[in-house]
């Protein structure tokens, strides 16, 4: 399996001059210095990173997620990790997978 880094490096060698542009800022953000630790940034990057892993973790047996996705929260669940890590990205689209239909979910029950 390869890493989020590797994927985008892989994007890079493509003939779309956009995709290229896309990758090559992509990585440009996975080569960014996580905040110091022990610093407000980092302390709130954490509890945000944190309280992710909760939220997807209570919503692991929603229908529709696929083995791929709930293998990744139940890894991130068992170890926290920090949200520049490989893999956190995917997290964080799982994770906003979730809430929209969660959203969407409270639209669709609202009495209005």
């Amino acid at each position: 399996m390869l890493t989020r880094r590797q994927k985008i490096a892989k994007l890079l060698e493509s003939s779309n001059e956009g995709e290229r542009a896309a990758a090559q800022a992509a990585l440009e953000r996975t080569e960014a210095a996580p905040p110091a630790p022990g610093s407000p940034e980092w302390c709130a990057a954490m509890i945000e990173h944190k309280d992710m892993v909760s939220e997807c973790a209570v919503r692991i047996d929603t229908p529709g997620l696929t083995a791929d996705e709930v293998a990744t929260i139940r890894r991130w669940a068992r170890f926290i990790g920090k949200p520049w890590e490989d893999g956190a990205e995917e997290l964080r689209r799982i994770h906003q997978r979730l809430m929209t239909e969660d959203q969407e979910q409270c639209l669709l029950q609202s009495p209005t």
